[in-house]
């Protein structure tokens, strides 16, 4: 079986699938908050932490929740865990261009001119139409 799991930053959406049950594949949907009908952001916050504390994923897999959480912490305006967020995700997976990105945004967010531009041009590198 196989799961989808979309993520959507500036507009643009990345979908990766990944071998699973059922059950995880929901919960990975929900903490993509992917489809049709998105869920509210303390729902998949929750499903993302439910994954990452599972233990059963290791690599760009894990490095994928945590991107996907950063975006919910995003979202919700908590910038500061969403940087932590999308740091674990760059540290398991250094090629990830939307968790630069991600984490750029948060930085801008905070103020941090420096850092935020460092991250979008460093996401820009990887991959040249992120954000468009």
């Amino acid at each position: 079986m196989q799961k989808e799991i979309g993520r959507v930053l500036g507009g643009a959406a990345l979908l990766l699938i990944i071998g699973s049950t059922a059950a995880a594949a929901d919960e990975w949907k929900t903490c993509a908050n992917s489809g049709m009908n998105p869920y509210p952001t303390d729902i998949a916050i929750a499903a993302c932490t439910s994954l990452i504390t599972s233990n059963e994923y290791k690599g760009e897999d894990l490095g994928d929740i945590f991107s996907n959480r950063g975006l919910q912490y995003l979202n919700a305006g908590q910038y500061d865990l969403a940087i932590q967020d999308f740091g674990q995700a760059i540290r398991l997976n250094p090629e990830d261009a939307w968790a630069f990105y991600g984490r750029g945004r948060a930085k801008q967010k905070m103020g941090d001119t420096a850092g935020a531009n460092a991250d979008i041009a460093r996401a820009l590198q990887l991959r040249p139409d992120i954000g468009k």
